[in-house]
């Protein structure tokens, strides 16, 4: 008789195992409905090559992840040239390879992270 009892606790505790498995499946789901990722030489403006300028292409990637919570911008390998300073907002992220270069050819910061 007491195997009998411990049945449906065993099969209660599983359950609610089970249930909590797709509550968090939900979860992640959504995360990842609302995050993509841009690769940065998808952009018109952005080509990596070290001659063309490639701020404000960035710049607008930037703004868009700003503007777009979740967005990842990945800097494929290349040469990257920042005529201009780029201006980051709180909590912008970006990944880039390790053969990413990004080449400063103005008199100003690197990136201006000052609030507007």
């Amino acid at each position: 008789m007491e195997k009998e009892q411990k049945l449906p606790a065993v099969f209660n505790e599983l359950a609610e195992t089970l249930r909590g498995i797709s509550r968090t499946s939900n979860h992640l789901n959504e995360k990842l409905k609302s995050a993509y990722t841009i690769v940065a030489t998808d952009h018109p403006l952005i080509r990596a090559d070290g001659r063309h300028d490639d701020a404000k292409g960035i710049q607008q990637l930037l703004n868009l992840a700003d503007r777009k919570k979740g967005l990842h911008i990945v800097f494929p390998p290349g040469l990257y040239t920042l005529r201009r300073p780029l201006r980051l907002k709180p909590n912008t992220f970006f990944e880039a390879d390790n053969n990413s270069r990004f080449r400063k050819k103005h008199h100003g910061p690197m990136a201006d992270t000052r609030l507007n």
